[in-house]
């Protein structure tokens, strides 16, 4: 959840991550395929501007809550599954 409370944010045993706004009850983003194996951590930055997404193909995305995209891709950050 972001910090104002506006946005939830959810990820499952899939590749994929959802944006619900809490007080209209819908989704505001679902980016889809977002790694190549399923997202295993997700976290949003102090300032709700940015979600920080782990998955198990071993890599870190940046995404854009404002402007639904992906802001930075590092690949192989990880040896092992990463798991939060």
């Amino acid at each position: 959840m972001t910090s104002d409370s506006k946005y939830i944010i959810s990820a499952a045993a899939s590749d994929d991550v959802v944006v619900l706004d809490i007080e209209a009850k819908k989704t505001i983003h679902h980016f889809q395929n977002l790694h190549k194996g399923y997202v295993s951590a997700v976290a949003v930055t102090p300032d709700d501007k940015f979600i920080v997404t782990g998955s198990q193909d071993k890599s870190i995305k940046m995404l854009s809550i404002a402007t639904k995209q992906e802001i930075y891709h590092w690949k192989d950050v990880h040896e092992g599954i990463f798991w939060h």
